[in-house]
Protein backbone atom coordinates (compact mmCIF):
# COMPACT_ATOMS: atom_id res chain seq x y z
CA UNK A 1 0.00 0.00 0.00
CA UNK A 2 1.47 3.36 -0.97
CA UNK A 3 0.87 6.55 0.94
CA UNK A 4 -0.19 9.55 -1.06
CA UNK A 5 1.53 12.83 -0.32
CA UNK A 6 -0.95 15.23 1.17
CA UNK A 7 -1.07 18.59 -0.52
CA UNK A 8 -2.27 21.57 1.47
CA UNK A 9 -5.84 22.62 0.79
CA UNK A 10 -5.87 26.00 -0.92
CA UNK A 11 -8.56 28.63 -0.63
CA UNK A 12 -10.03 30.42 -3.64
CA UNK A 13 -7.26 33.01 -3.32
CA UNK A 14 -4.58 30.30 -3.46
CA UNK A 15 -3.71 30.57 0.25
CA UNK A 16 -2.87 27.44 2.26
CA UNK A 17 -5.99 26.85 4.45
CA UNK A 18 -3.94 25.85 7.54
CA UNK A 19 -1.94 29.07 7.26
CA UNK A 20 -5.13 31.08 6.82
CA UNK A 21 -6.73 29.43 9.87
CA UNK A 22 -3.68 30.22 12.02
CA UNK A 23 -3.60 33.82 10.79
CA UNK A 24 -7.26 34.46 11.60
CA UNK A 25 -7.50 32.31 14.73
CA UNK A 26 -9.10 33.90 17.77
CA UNK A 27 -7.53 33.53 21.20
CA UNK A 28 -8.45 30.33 23.00
CA UNK A 29 -11.60 30.68 25.05
CA UNK A 30 -12.55 28.62 28.05
CA UNK A 31 -16.10 27.65 28.86
CA UNK A 32 -17.30 28.29 32.40
CA UNK A 33 -20.81 27.87 33.77
CA UNK A 34 -22.02 30.58 36.14
CA UNK A 35 -24.88 29.90 38.53
CA UNK A 36 -26.74 32.97 39.74
CA UNK A 37 -29.99 33.89 41.45
CA UNK A 38 -32.96 34.29 39.11
CA UNK A 39 -33.23 38.00 39.96
CA UNK A 40 -29.61 38.60 38.98
CA UNK A 41 -30.13 36.68 35.73
CA UNK A 42 -33.16 38.82 34.87
CA UNK A 43 -31.20 41.99 35.64
CA UNK A 44 -28.33 40.77 33.48
CA UNK A 45 -30.75 40.04 30.63
CA UNK A 46 -32.24 43.53 30.86
CA UNK A 47 -28.86 45.25 31.04
CA UNK A 48 -27.43 43.27 28.13
CA UNK A 49 -30.54 43.96 26.04
CA UNK A 50 -30.32 47.64 26.93
CA UNK A 51 -26.69 47.75 25.69
CA UNK A 52 -27.41 45.53 22.66
CA UNK A 53 -24.86 42.95 23.82
CA UNK A 54 -24.97 39.27 24.62
CA UNK A 55 -25.15 38.27 28.28
CA UNK A 56 -21.74 36.64 27.89
CA UNK A 57 -20.22 39.90 26.61
CA UNK A 58 -21.89 41.86 29.40
CA UNK A 59 -20.50 39.46 32.04
CA UNK A 60 -17.01 39.69 30.54
CA UNK A 61 -17.10 43.50 30.44
CA UNK A 62 -18.44 43.84 33.97
CA UNK A 63 -15.97 41.33 35.42
CA UNK A 64 -13.09 42.94 33.54
CA UNK A 65 -14.02 46.39 34.88
CA UNK A 66 -14.44 45.04 38.39
CA UNK A 67 -11.07 43.26 38.33
CA UNK A 68 -9.34 46.41 37.04
CA UNK A 69 -11.06 48.44 39.75
CA UNK A 70 -9.90 46.24 42.63
CA UNK A 71 -6.49 45.32 41.18
CA UNK A 72 -3.88 46.30 43.72
CA UNK A 73 -6.44 46.91 46.46
CA UNK A 74 -5.54 45.61 49.87
CA UNK A 75 -7.61 42.66 51.08
CA UNK A 76 -9.88 44.63 53.49
CA UNK A 77 -10.73 47.16 50.79
CA UNK A 78 -11.44 44.40 48.27
CA UNK A 79 -13.73 42.73 50.82
CA UNK A 80 -15.46 46.07 51.34
CA UNK A 81 -16.10 46.28 47.57
CA UNK A 82 -17.67 42.83 47.68
CA UNK A 83 -19.92 43.85 50.57
CA UNK A 84 -21.01 47.03 48.81
CA UNK A 85 -21.59 45.12 45.57
CA UNK A 86 -23.76 42.54 47.30
CA UNK A 87 -25.76 45.28 49.03
CA UNK A 88 -26.27 47.06 45.72
CA UNK A 89 -27.30 43.81 44.04
CA UNK A 90 -29.88 43.10 46.76
CA UNK A 91 -31.33 46.59 46.35
CA UNK A 92 -31.40 46.30 42.55
CA UNK A 93 -33.07 42.90 42.74
CA UNK A 94 -35.86 44.39 44.84
CA UNK A 95 -36.65 47.08 42.23
CA UNK A 96 -39.36 46.72 39.64
CA UNK A 97 -38.28 46.33 36.00
CA UNK A 98 -39.59 49.84 35.28
CA UNK A 99 -37.43 51.37 38.01
CA UNK A 100 -34.37 49.47 36.77
CA UNK A 101 -34.97 50.77 33.23
CA UNK A 102 -35.36 54.30 34.61
CA UNK A 103 -32.05 53.97 36.47
CA UNK A 104 -30.32 52.69 33.34
CA UNK A 105 -31.70 55.64 31.38
CA UNK A 106 -30.33 58.03 34.01
CA UNK A 107 -26.88 56.46 33.75
CA UNK A 108 -26.63 57.14 30.03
Amino acid sequence: MTEQAQTPELSAEGVDQDTENKRTAKPAMSKFVVRMPAELLETLKRVSRHHNRSMNTEINLLLGRYIEQIKGDSRPEADEHLTLDSQLQRKLSALSPQKIEALLDLLE
